[in-house]
This record gives C-alpha cells, structure tokens and sequence, in this order.
C-alpha cells in the first residue's frame, strides 16, 4: 500500500483542492471472500491482481487511516 498527497484544480472548482492518493492491492485471500458477496452493477469481483486507487479529501493519516478508508469502500461496494 503506498499514499501520497497531490492538488488538483478540478474544472468547475473555484479553487485547487488536495487529495490523498492511495493504492493498494487485495490480498488473494480477502478476494475470495469478497468474492462471495454480489458484485453492484458498478464493480466487478475483487481480483488480488488488479490496482486500485482511493483519492479521498480526508488527509490525516491519523484521523482517516488507509486500511479503514480501504474496508469502508469495499464494505459498501
């Protein structure tokens, strides 16, 4: 898993906003959990080869870490 910070100026946005990027890979065994439960219309099945990104505004790795930013996305999915 690896993060790091980066400022957009979105098209629309009056100002620059600043984001925390993260990625992260499933691990092979979470994604056959995962996999048990029924992909939404928008996502498809876990795959433990596949990179994925959270670009979240919460910067505090403190306050809002990874591994729960992570778990809350892929609890609603």
């Amino acid at each position: 898993m690896a993060a790091s910070l980066l400022t957009l100026h979105p098209v629309g946005f009056p100002q620059e906003v600043q984001v925390r990027v993260i990625e992260y890979r499933i691990e092979p065994h979470t994604a056959e959990q995962l996999a048990e439960f029924p992909a939404s219309q928008t996502s498809n099945h876990p795959d433990p080869r596949q990179l994925h990104r959270k670009v979240p505004t919460l910067l505090d790795p403190l306050q809002a870490p990874a591994r729960e930013l992570i778990g809350c996305s892929h609890e609603r999915s």
